[in-house]
């Protein structure tokens, strides 16, 4: 396309003549409020700061979780080393307890079954 052409497709609506680029340019600059052009820019300048504050703000706190979970997670792992040692020690005491009631059991039979009978624990049924 030639530059004639180009500007011959350049027209007004009316038909006349081309219409320039700068023209065009000015008139829609014309159109334009500067007050509410700086409005804008203050609005928008407002929300980056609060953008930023909050960004900041965030930051902290995945911080601040951050080192929250790192202490949850050693004491956890402290807390959880002291359970499996209660619980290893209750499997200690239960078969030594196992231990004695079998030893009583084959040294003094008829006694402990009396005592078995006494002190029977309920069953779930029971309950």
């Amino acid at each position: 396309m030639s530059k004639i052409q180009r500007d011959q497709s350049k027209t007004s609506s009316d038909g006349g003549s081309p219409v320039r680029e700068e023209n065009f340019v000015d008139s829609l600059m014309s159109q334009i409020d500067q007050d509410n052009v700086d409005d804008i820019i203050k609005i928008q300048k407002k929300s980056m700061k609060r953008f930023e504050k909050t960004n900041e703000m965030l930051v902290n706190c995945v911080a601040l979780s951050e080192k929250r979970l790192e202490k949850a997670k050693s004491e956890f792992a402290a807390h959880k080393s002291l359970i499996i040692d209660a619980k290893n020690d209750l499997e200690s005491i239960f078969k030594k307890l196992r231990n004695i009631k079998q030893i009583l059991m084959n040294k003094y039979p008829e006694i402990y079954q009396e005592k078995a009978a006494e002190f029977k624990m309920p069953t779930e049924d029971e309950d």
